[in-house]
């Protein structure tokens, strides 16, 4: 594959990601940081959000992201999925494991989820 096809290729998957990721991305945000007070005393914390509070990334938010390196890129689908293709350099957290694995993520980091 030559070098102006695969960076077309990286080009076309950021474009791909924004659509959905970015519902997934604030969502995550919310779960770590969306409560005011700490949870009780051995309550877990959890953050209940409506999608209108969820700030979209625009497209070309994510491609200056992805170019500069200035985000961290989650894919939550399947390991499958991911394996079958994925964004270089991007992280695999199926959805269903994301709460669990929450401490592989950096809380100040820019997560941008996607899930295309």
């Amino acid at each position: 594959m030559t070098k102006e096809k695969k960076s077309t290729l990286t080009f076309t998957a950021a474009l791909m990601i924004t659509a959905g990721l970015v519902l997934i991305a604030l969502a995550l945000r919310f779960l770590l940081f969306g409560q005011d007070q700490p949870p009780a005393s051995g309550s877990p914390k959890t953050a209940t959000i409506s999608a209108a509070q969820v700030a979209r990334v625009h497209l070309k938010d994510s491609k200056m992201a992805y170019d500069s390196g200035s985000a961290v890129f989650l894919d939550v689908r399947s390991q499958s999925s991911f394996e079958t293709s994925h964004i270089p350099g991007s992280l695999n957290i199926p959805l269903f494991e994301l709460e669990s694995r929450l401490n592989e993520l950096h809380p100040n980091d820019w997560t941008i989820t996607y899930c295309t």
